[in-house]
């Protein structure tokens, strides 16, 4: 046993020897305003940035599907009672502009990641060494992500003189997908880890590939835990209802050439939470936030001809706030910028000497917190052409959503954990490691920089209060879309089917990205771009 320890204390001793050869590099870290840097004296931003979570638009939030195909149904002025009218919709949809949603989550669609012997290591190269993969590797790996929905709407409008209820309810299927796609340059497979760096002796990579590495749940060395959130794993998908939508509004205004009137609003959520398991995990509603607003609804006929033809325009426009959300998410380290929660932590005990514990960081920077968002807007404004049975509708929808406030937000337990960096687990003598690296990014540096980034008075703590709330805040989304329909009802000038009158239509709609003000014009990379096709029919009495 004895002779088994002097070798490995030679082994690392020559290795230690190669390692500090080479020529000090300083390393750069990202600082974050409205939190206390850590290495203020030589940081720079990082050439990759995003965020930690994307709440898409809700199933449920499409006014321009709402209103299509049954507005002549509804909203009526010749009815002294009652009246009513159902409608159920199906409808397809799935993201374009990929490159978007991937600049929204990493700043760019290609990822290069190397190891820390990688010599030609490029400046924006993520640390392969941070997830069990060898100081030798190196790929690159193109984002291409998606998103498709299925969903069936029904909803039910019951109406009395100028007094109304409306009522909808979309169960939804959703899938979502990273799509990577990687080119591994080299395994490193024949290139472990060095003595003392994960382990006492060496210690080979567990992973050959970042598309393994990053699914979680790999253990090698000091790491005792996989990662558990964050992970891109194959495509994930949800079913569920996504919201219950309730209006209770009062036409002030009824003639037969328009109305116009006001509702009130409530959402009982039923959809998901987010738990932070995956980076773009599936999402039914609106992250289970209640809701409360108001709504503005109006048409006017503009043009008729033989009372066969008309062209109205119809216009509506909704407004509520979305109630607290006890949601999960992982955040980002403000002094060390995007994706530190990626990176490998140290554990310590009380007396702060190194427990021989190393975690992915995220494991520890995940929490559950409060969600809210102060206004979400929805509007549009249609034309609607009639002739007889026939109708066509062609219209404009604009939606937008303030951004996220987190509140409630954890502390890490003090002097308890600090950044690995690319700092030996070990000693030369053996011996557990303090070495911290504060100022450590997810891009990492070259294995003979260990004595130019270490902590000179290591250990140095995460601090409590350096978590980058904004890292987990959805940002402002504001998306336009453009949409038509084209239907046929049993009402007008057949009298086929009564004082029931069916409908049948067919339409689509394509959603792109709003333009972010006072920015250049840049995309906001914060929505969704997506087309969708849907059926649509029903029934009024």
């Amino acid at each position: 046993m004895k002779l088994r320890l002097i070798g490995l204390w030679i082994l690392a001793l020559a290795s230690s020897v190669s390692i500090y050869a080479g020529e000090c590099v300083d390393r750069a870290c990202s600082t974050c305003i409205d939190c206390p840097p850590l290495c203020i004296d030589k940081c720079t931003d990082l050439p990759l940035h995003g965020k930690t979570f994307l709440l898409p638009r809700s199933q449920g939030v499409n006014i321009a599907r709402d209103l299509v195909g049954w507005h002549r149904f509804i909203n009526r002025c010749d009815e002294p009672g009652w009246y009513w009218a159902w409608n159920a919709v199906g409808e397809f949809s799935r993201t374009y502009r990929p490159k978007r949603i991937a600049e929204y989550f990493f700043g760019t669609p290609v990822l290069t990641i190397a190891g820390s012997q990688v010599l030609n290591r490029g400046e924006p190269d993520i640390l392969a060494d941070y997830f069990g993969l060898s100081p030798q590797f190196a790929s690159d790996v193109c984002v291409d992500p998606y998103m498709i929905n299925g969903i069936i709407d029904g909803a039910l409008y019951v109406g009395w003189r100028s007094l109304y209820l409306r009522i909808h309810a979309p169960v939804a299927w959703t899938r979502t997908s990273m799509g990577l796609h990687e080119t591994v340059i080299s395994t490193g497979i024949e290139t472990p880890y060095p003595p003392l760096y994960m382990s006492v002796p060496a210690l080979p990579a567990p992973a050959t590939s970042f598309t393994q590495a990053i699914q979680g749940g790999i253990t090698y060395g000091d790491v005792r835990e996989g990662i558990e959130f964050g992970k891109i794993a194959c495509p994930q998908s949800r079913f569920g209802l996504a919201d219950i939508h309730l209006a209770l509004g009062w036409n002030f205004v009824t003639r037969r050439r328009g109305h116009v009137g006001f509702n009130l609003i409530g959402v009982i959520p039923t959809g998901n939470r987010s738990k932070a398991e995956y980076l773009f995990e599936p999402v039914i509603g609106n992250g289970h936030h209640g809701e409360l607003g108001l709504g503005f609804t109006g048409h006017v006929i503009v043009w008729e001809k033989d009372g066969q033809q008309t062209v109205g325009i119809h216009s509506e426009f909704n407004a509520t706030t979305l109630f607290k959300s006890r949601q999960r998410r992982s955040f980002d380290l403000c002094s060390n910028g995007w994706g530190s929660r990626y990176m490998l932590a140290k554990q310590f005990d009380e007396a702060g000497n190194y427990t021989t514990v190393t975690i992915p960081a995220i494991n520890r920077l995940t929490f559950d917190v409060n969600v809210h968002i102060d206004l979400q807007f929805d509007f549009v404004i249609m034309a609607a052409y009639t002739y007889c049975n026939w109708g066509i509708d062609l219209g404009y929808n604009g939606w937008i959503r303030s951004r996220e406030k987190i509140t409630d937000v954890p502390q890490l337990c003090p002097n308890t954990y600090g950044l690995k960096g690319i700092q030996n687990s070990y000693t030369t003598l053996l011996t557990p490691s303090n070495a911290t690296e504060s100022c450590a990014t997810i891009l990492g540096t070259n294995f003979f920089n260990q004595t130019c980034v270490v902590d000179p008075n290591s250990p140095v703590f995460i601090p409590t209060n350096n978590i980058n709330i904004n890292s987990a805040a959805t940002s402002r989304p504001f998306t336009h879309k453009i949409f038509g329909n084209i239907q046929y009802s049993g009402e007008r000038c057949s009298n086929w089917f009564g004082t029931i009158n069916p409908f049948i239509g067919a339409g689509g709609e394509v959603e792109f990205e709003g333009l972010r003000p006072l920015r250049d014009l840049e995309p906001n990379k914060v929505s969704i771009s997506q087309w969708g096709l849907w059926l649509k029919g029903g029934i009024s009495y």
